[in-house]
């Protein structure tokens, strides 16, 4: 199972580098607009809800298991439950 989890990790990582490449590549041909930064009093995840694709869940769901005290972790579940509660 541990084999598992550590590939899984590993696939989701790699997807991740090859789409960044992608986009930096893209970025590179095509004048685009100055990128939204997240900055203090900045409303627009608010209003416009991110995207998130599942390796990046994955990722992100095992840095938590791994960094995060078991307080922290109920404290990002209830949040998550609350927000879930305001957009379903």
């Amino acid at each position: 199972m541990e084999y598992i989890h550590n590939k899984a990790l590993e696939l989701a990582s790699n997807a991740l580098r090859l789409t960044d490449d992608a986009i930096l590549k893209f970025m590179s041909r095509t004048d685009l607009p100055e990128p939204l930064d997240c900055k203090t009093g900045c409303h627009y995840c608010c209003f416009n809800l991110p995207q998130v694709t599942p390796p990046e869940v994955l990722l992100i769901g095992h840095h938590a298991e791994k960094s995060f005290s078991d307080r922290e972790k109920q404290d990002l579940i209830d949040r998550i439950k609350k927000i879930l509660e305001l957009i379903c």
